[in-house]
């Protein structure tokens, strides 16, 4: 177990080897200020990986396989109007299967405790995991609750460990009025048998990393578009997997200008600057044009005379989702790009 103690307003954490990251005078790595750190963080910890992985104002869980140590490290800020994360604070975790020095189950369960400190009473919250290393498809219960202020609410997580040893994830608090996006890490030709297809692959997508909630592609056809089938009826705002606004509403999202770009996988990890299938204008309806040259045949064609249109992550202007239908800012269909993923009011 490493000793937690606070230096010159850092964190300091015994015992991480030297030269791993930021250090004190006598070698420890120093968690910044700002950060709250609760329980015991294991030996075999890479602090500073975790640190680098986490988000404004998200949470890090870290264990390890064999030792009965588990540390809750939360993230200080966010950029978030109202962020639900900043309205909860965790209590100390623990892993009761994990005191197995031979790992003869690789499944693991976190158990812990969300106080719900600020807010509204009877609001509906979930608990999003987005980021994990070595703790495969963290898979939170309850999926989601209602809790007054003031309550607190036992959270238990469930995942399986690729070999016997540390092991983190990731987990922001999700409030009423969002909804998550991500662009996916898969990459494929834009044959991808039509929007509603589409559809399925990013609700795949979401999953397999335990996000819960529907979703849906930000693609179109001929057939369907984003603005003909997406649910945003109560005017919630759409965050990124892992915390950061994008839009404060549907409006806003299809208004030509993002408050914050796409540009996070259904991991948590950073995807600037790639590709993303749309065929979608920044109205959220299909682009105009022959289907042959901005969709890629309805998205049913890998063909390379075909083209696409796309949007670029990490873009805040209207080239998140359109670069336009030249030759020269579209794609051949025979290209690999990503999708957009969003998800749905229920």
């Amino acid at each position: 177990m490493r000793a937690l103690h606070f230096v010159l307003g850092a964190c300091v954490v015994a015992g991480c080897a030297p030269g791993s990251g930021p250090e004190s005078d006598d070698g420890d790595a120093i968690v910044p200020d700002g950060y709250t750190v609760t329980g015991n963080v294991p030996d075999s910890a890479d602090i500073d990986q975790i640190l680098a992985e986490l988000p404004e104002g998200a949470f890090a869980v870290v264990g390890d396989a064999t030792s009965p140590d588990v540390a809750v490290i939360h993230a200080p800020g966010s950029s978030m109007a109202r962020t639900a994360s900043a309205e909860f604070s965790a209590g100390a975790a623990t892993c009761p299967d994990c005191v197995d020095p031979a790992c003869g189950t690789l499944t693991r369960t976190i158990d812990l405790t969300l106080t719900h400190n600020s807010g509204i009473n009877g609001e509906t919250y979930g608990v999003s995991t987005f980021a994990s290393n070595n703790f495969n498809a963290p898979t939170p219960s309850p999926a989601s609750w209602s809790q007054n202020v003031g309550a607190n609410q036992a959270i238990s997580v469930q995942g399986t460990l690729a070999t016997c040893g540390a092991f983190h994830y990731l987990f922001d608090v999700t409030g009423p009025d969002q909804l998550r996006v991500f662009v996916s890490a898969d990459s494929r030709q834009g044959n991808r048998s039509g929007a509603l297809n589409s559809d399925k692959d990013c609700q795949n997508f979401a999953d397999a990393q335990g996000l819960g909630g529907t979703w849906m592609s930000w693609l179109s056809d001929a057939t369907t578009s984003p603005s003909a089938r997406y649910r945003n009826l109560t005017g919630k705002e759409y965050v990124l997997v892992g915390g950061d606004v994008v839009a404060k509403s549907f409006t806003d999202l299809t208004d030509g200008t993002l408050s914050g770009p796409i540009n996070r996988d259904e991991t948590g990890a950073l995807l600037n600057g790639v590709p993303a299938w749309t065929g979608t204008q920044k109205s959220g309806a299909v682009v105009a044009g022959t289907p042959n040259n901005v969709t890629c045949i309805g998205f049913t064609s890998s063909s390379v005379a075909r083209r696409g249109v796309i949007g670029t992550t990490g873009q805040t202007n209207a080239t998140w989702t359109n670069k336009g239908a030249t030759a020269a800012n579209s794609l051949p269909c025979n290209s690999s790009a990503h999708v957009m993923c969003f998800e749905q009011d229920p």
